[in-house]
This record gives C-alpha cells, sequence and structure tokens, in this order.
C-alpha cells in the first residue's frame, strides 16, 4: 500500500491521506508532521497500524476533553466512558497517557477533592464516602490513603441528626432506631450512630 496524495480535507485544516488513490484516513495537519507521512510512502502493517492507533487516539482525545469539560473524572470512568463510545483500548491509552501527562487525569487529586465534598458539605460517613469513591472508578489503594487519616464521624452523624431529625424525641426506642437506620444509609457505622445520638442526647 504506497501514499498516493494528501490533500486538504475541510475548512479546519484536515488533511485527507490517499492510499493507492483511495481515501485511508483524515487527520490534522499536525499529526502529518507529526507522523512524518510524505506522498509516495510505502506502508506495511506495522507503519499502518501506527497511523491508525495515533488517529484514533487523537480522535479519543478530544472527545475525552468533551467528557472532562462536563465533570472530572477518574481514569477507570474515562476510559470506560471512552471504550463505549468506540474506540479501540489502544487509542483510549494513549489519550489518557496524554491527560495524564498534562494534569487533566490525577486520581489521587481527584479523590481528595471527593472526599472533602462528601465529608464537609454532603456530611457523609465513612462508609458511603469509600462506596461513592469506588464507585466512581477510583482505584481502592487510593481511596484507602485518602481515607486513612484518622476522620472521626461522629460529627457529621451530629450534623444529621439535627438537620434531618430535629426535634425528635431521642428517648424513644422507634425515634432512635429510626435515627439509625437513617445513619446508616448514610454510611455511619453502629459505634458512630450511637456515639452521636448520645452526644445529642445530651446536648
Amino acid at each position: 500500500m504506497r501514499i498516493t496524495a494528501i490533500t486538504p480535507s475541510d475548512e479546519n485544516g484536515r488533511r485527507q491521506i490517499f492510499t493507492d488513490g483511495e481515501p485511508f484516513v483524515s487527520m490534522t495537519a499536525d499529526l502529518v508532521m507529526a507522523l512524518d507521512i510524505h506522498v509516495g510512502d510505502e506502508l506495511d502493517d506495522r507503519r499502518l497500524e501506527e497511523i491508525t492507533v495515533r488517529v484514533e487516539s487523537a480522535a479519543a482525545l478530544q472527545k475525552a476533553y468533551t467528557f472532562l469539560s462536563y465533570n472530572a473524572l477518574s481514569r477507570k470512568a474515562l476510559f470506560d466512558k471512552l471504550i463505549r463510545a468506540g474506540y479501540g483500548e489502544a487509542a483510549c491509552e494513549a489519550a489518557l497517557e496524554r491527560l495524564e501527562q498534562v494534569g487533566m487525569v490525577d486520581d489521587a487529586a481527584l479523590c481528595a477533592r471527593l472526599v472533602d465534598v462528601m465529608r464537609h458539605t454532603k456530611r457523609w460517613g465513612h462508609r458511603k464516602v469509600r462506596f461513592e469513591l469506588r464507585r466512581r472508578g477510583i482505584p481502592e489503594e487510593t481511596v484507602r490513603e485518602a481515607l486513612d487519616d484518622g476522620f472521626d464521624d461522629t460529627e457529621n452523624a451530629v450534623c444529621q441528626i439535627r438537620k434531618k431529625y430535629a426535634g425528635g424525641d431521642l428517648s424513644d426506642p422507634k425515634t432512635r432506631a429510626k435515627i439509625a437506620a437513617g445513619l446508616n444509609r448514610l454510611g455511619f457505622d453502629y459505634d458512630t450512630v450511637r456515639a452521636a445520638i448520645t452526644v445529642e442526647n445530651f446536648e
């Protein structure tokens, strides 16, 4: 297979590559230069694969920018979105490596920001914070490092009681059971729930 022509394909400066007289692939002028493509080049299977992956990874990178313009994503979450969008694994990996190099994908930094929001704004318990971080595709080791800081959930549990159950009779077993169930759904463990109810009952 031989490159027989390189022509402008649109007003955005893209180039259409022709092989053996037929359209092969469209790419940016910068990518043509980066790949050192010239009319007359003979393309073996290895060179064809290199060009195909680079073109697809460039497209995947642009798609990733679009996804990230809506909200920050973990590496896994972004990879999964790109795969569902139809890009190959090699192209997705290449795009993600580039994004990591420029700091646009950083699981540790994202995890730290999410932990701060979940603890200090949403006031969730430890277990729900962990669950949500893992659900967003943040690696277990990164989650463990972020949460292994001795943070005490009791204050957050007390805040939830005051927010959702203000005026409730904490001496009533049914009320206490209702509060305990609600706090459990928000990720607080038994000991934290008991401590929070005790604190609130004596204030």
